[in-house]
């Protein structure tokens, strides 16, 4: 950690003195790596600091972010101890943060649920922010180069199960700079937006925006919420960090031939909690490429960071922070600390007389096999706990995929 703090400090006084300091510190330059353009950047970002023409980039969480306030570095070319180099680097940090996608206007000749029913919803306004999530970001936060990252979506080659639709043809993840595009001076995903013939930034017609009325609306304000574009189906939904992992905001509702359902058989159930899948539908591609069925050591952590611990433990208080505002009986809604915005979708018994049970919990598949023959564990949500619990595999949960 010392150590990387110090590399990041002194790569950061490196690229400040190359824009500030005379011909006597010329002696630095030399260990800048040049390129002629942006665009002959790498794709890895290994390194701290690097120069691109005439302009200075420093490499944050794989981005790189162009060093446009040779101020805001100019304070490590004094000699500061640990403390203040990790304090100033967090602080830089902070404020080139990138920005999350702005939530785009819908195309005014298409109709999403909010618009049919508006009176008990609370949609907030569309936000002006840009997006940032190619693979280089300017200090402000918003989007610049539109060259490729070499990354992709994948083949969307889809597994090998049965059932033709229950297997994914394409399936796109979150936005990339591979398909960013320009609507007057703001950017967008050309993946599942457009610009219209008055400069706006909308949806595509046959994009289909998954409800937001039940995210946490001042996240949303404040577009903390990221996209997932599922190309199986043309759903949007939204997308949310939490700690180190990056997770879908809301339910699966990809249809399948078999092994999905909607509460009670109910359409407008799927549009508000999403599909409930047997245990092997959910583990048969569900997910969108780039993302997958979480494990339970991946919901352990999630519930670990969600109750501000470095470990799981059963005794958390994460299932308050995790569930939503909104859409739970009285007197067990959530906080939504995160973003996540659990509802209580309940499950379906597949087999038996039992059908749909338990409309005041949720349940999330998780892939890994439980304690007993035929089981598997679930992320169970319903008082102020979130716990891990094994389940038969012929119930039907919800799912929330994690990003790879």
């Amino acid at each position: 950690m010392k150590k990387l703090l110090w590399t990041s400090a002194m790569a950061l006084t490196a690229a400040a003195c190359m824009t500030a300091c005379d011909d006597s510190s010329s002696g630095a330059s030399n260990s800048i790596p040049e390129f002629k353009t942006e665009a002959a950047l790498p794709d890895t970002c290994e390194m701290e600091v690097a120069k691109a023409g005439d302009t200075y980039f420093a490499c944050f969480e794989n981005k790189w972010i162009e060093v446009t306030d040779s101020a805001t570095v100019e304070q490590f070319k004094e000699g500061l101890d640990e403390d203040e180099i990790k304090a100033k680097l967090e602080e830089l940090e902070d404020q080139l943060k990138p920005a999350t996608p702005a939530k785009p206007k819908s195309s005014s000749s298409k109709k999403t649920d909010e618009d049919v029913d508006s009176s008990d919803s609370d949609e907030p306004e569309s936000s002006a922010s840009e997006e940032c999530t190619g693979r280089r970001c300017n200090s402000d936060g918003k989007s610049s180069s539109s060259k490729k990252s070499g990354g992709g979506s994948g083949s969307g080659e889809g597994g090998s199960g049965e059932g033709g639709d229950s297997s994914p043809s394409s399936a796109t993840s979150e936005s990339a700079s591979s398909t960013e595009s320009k609507c007057g001076d703001e950017s967008y995903d050309a993946t599942f937006q457009e610009c219209n013939s008055s400069n706006e930034i909308v949806l595509k017609e046959d994009v289909i925006e998954v409800t937001t009325k039940w995210l946490n609306q001042t996240m949303l304000d404040n577009s903390d919420y990221g996209f997932l574009y599922d190309s199986r189906d043309h759903q949007l939904y939204r997308t949310v960090k939490i700690g180190t992992q990056t997770w879908m905001a809301q339910n699966l509702n990809n249809e399948t031939t078999e092994g999905s359902y909607c509460y009670n058989n109910e359409a407008e159930n799927c549009e508000k909690h999403g599909r409930l899948y047997t245990w092997e539908q959910a583990s048969n591609n569900a997910c969108p490429t780039g993302w997958h069925l979480p494990s339970k050591n991946e919901f352990e952590v999630l519930i670990a960071s969600a109750d501000g611990a470095t470990v799981f433990d059963e005794d958390n208080t994460a299932g308050a922070k995790l569930k939503a505002s909104y859409g739970w009986p009285t007197g067990k809604i959530g906080t939504d600390d995160y973003g996540f915005s659990t509802l209580p979708g309940g499950m379906y018994y597949t087999q038996g007389s039992n059908g749909f049970k338990f409309d005041d919990s949720a349940m999330f598949w998780s892939a890994t096999e439980g304690s007993d023959v035929d089981e598997y564990y679930s992320m169970s949500v319903k008082e102020n706990a979130a716990l891990l619990i094994s389940y038969l595999n012929w119930r039907a949960h919800s799912v929330r995929c994690v990003k790879d």
